[in-house]
C-alpha cells in the first residue's frame, strides 16, 4: 500500500483530520457543566441528609432528657414531689398570679395547680444541659392532676437551625406509687 502525501500534508492512508475529529472547546465546557452540576446535586443531598440525621439526633437526646426527668420525678417520696416556690416567675407556661400551670399549652382540658413547697422540694423546675454542643432547656412541673394525683411533666426545648423545637413528655403519679 503506497502512502500518498497530500499537498495539505497530511497522509491519505491515516485519513484526514475534519470537523468532527475530536471534542472541540464547546463540548469540553458542556460536558464540564454537566459533571458540576451531578456534583453539586449529590453534595446538596449529603449536606440534606446530614442535616436530617442532626435534627433526628437532637430530637432522640430531648426525648432521653424528658424521660431521664419524668423518672426521676417517679422516684421522689410523695412529700417532696413538688416545686420551689422561688422559682422563676416569667415562665410562659404559668399563670404567675394563680401559679397554674396552663392546660392549653399542654393539650389538657383545664389549668392545674402547681404544687409547691412541701418537705424540702426536689423537683428543679429549670436547667440546662448541653449534649454535643447543643443547649437543651429543661422545664419540670409539678400539678394536682386530681384527688392524691399529680402530674408531673418535663418540657425540653432547644434552638437548631434559626428554630425552636420542644419535646414534652407527662406522668401522672399517685401517692401510693411515689417513691
Amino acid at each position: 500500500m503506497s502512502c500518498e502525501r497530500r499537498f495539505d500534508g497530511t497522509d491519505a492512508a491515516r485519513g484526514s483530520r475534519g470537523k468532527d475529529a475530536g471534542m472541540g472547546l464547546v463540548e469540553t465546557a458542556i460536558a464540564l457543566m454537566l459533571v458540576a452540576l451531578i456534583v453539586l446535586s449529590v453534595g446538596a443531598a449529603i449536606d440534606s441528609t446530614g442535616s436530617s440525621l442532626r435534627q433526628t439526633r437532637l430530637q432522640e437526646q430531648a426525648t432521653q432528657l424528658a424521660l431521664e426527668g419524668i423518672e426521676w420525678a417517679r422516684g421522689v417520696d410523695w412529700s417532696q414531689l413538688s416545686l420551689d416556690p422561688a422559682a422563676e416567675t416569667d415562665d410562659p407556661n404559668i399563670d404567675a398570679v394563680q401559679r397554674t400551670l396552663l392546660g392549653a399549652s399542654f393539650g389538657l382540658e383545664a389549668d392545674e395547680p402547681l404544687v409547691e413547697g412541701g418537705e424540702s422540694p426536689l423537683i428543679p423546675p429549670v436547667y440546662q444541659e448541653t449534649l454535643d454542643g447543643t443547649p437543651f432547656t429543661i422545664r419540670s412541673y409539678v400539678t394536682e392532676a386530681g384527688y392524691l394525683l399529680r402530674r408531673a411533666t418535663v418540657v425540653v426545648s432547644w434552638e437548631s437551625e434559626a428554630s425552636s423545637h420542644r419535646h414534652v413528655a407527662s406522668t401522672i403519679i399517685s401517692e401510693v406509687s411515689a417513691g
